[in-house]
């Protein structure tokens, strides 16, 4: 038996664009490895109930691994098999991680993966963050996006945009409140003149949390 013949037996679709996913989710994983150190400081001030925010970002994390490799197990949903699907999908990704890395660069050290503010910290107006409060979450969205347009499954798609919906609306709206409790009024005039995530999108509602305009306009 050939090495085509065991593949196809293992994933029950064409072994092409199954090797181009491999690829993509491959360098994504390998992307995401190799990130930075970004853990906060002592110094740094963090809000209450951090743990178990980690806790649920810890499941939702799992979910998205799951997400990422139902594709391989899974037959690719009928709208999305078309080959454009693909190259969509890529464009869309490599986007998105531009779009994560400009937003991580112009942070620089002010940028952290845990929710926290570093003692001279200060209002980042320049770059995307001119039009986007929270560009990097946006960026994730497109890489993630992107990625399981790649992997053409509908299924795989729908758990991460559920998981990464509920994720994002209660990091923003306690990253937010920190912005909030720490700068005040400037931080609310910057809310003003700025999206969340989207531009000219506005408010959207998460009925399971209970947050209001979570992800766009304020």
């Amino acid at each position: 038996m050939s090495a085509t013949s065991v593949f196809s037996a293992i994933f029950p679709f064409s072994w092409l664009p199954s090797l181009f996913y491999a690829l993509c989710l491959g360098f994504y994983i390998w992307d995401f490895w190799h990130a930075p150190d970004r853990s906060p400081h002592e110094e740094d001030e963090r809000p209450p109930g951090e743990e178990k925010f980690l806790s649920f970002a810890t499941i939702v994390f799992l979910t998205w691994w799951i997400a990422w490799f139902l594709p391989f197990f899974l037959k690719p949903t009928p709208w999305l098999q078309h080959w454009g699907v693909q190259v969509v999908g890529l464009f869309v990704m490599i986007g998105g991680i531009v779009l994560r890395q400009t937003a991580i660069r112009t942070l620089d050290r002010h940028f952290t993966y845990q929710l926290c503010l570093r003692p001279d910290h200060q209002i980042i107006r320049k770059g995307v963050y001119r039009l986007l409060r929270h560009p990097s979450y946006t960026g994730t969205l497109l890489e993630m996006t992107g990625l399981l347009l790649v992997g053409r499954n509908a299924i795989a798609l729908g758990l991460f945009g559920v998981s990464a919906a509920l994720l994002f609306a209660w990091r923003i709206q306690r990253e937010e409140a920190l912005l909030q409790a720490r700068f005040g009024e400037e931080y609310r005039e910057y809310m003003r003149t700025t999206w969340r995530l989207i531009p000219w999108l506005f408010g959207w509602s998460i009925g399971l949390l209970v947050l209001p305009k979570a992800l766009f306009y304020p």
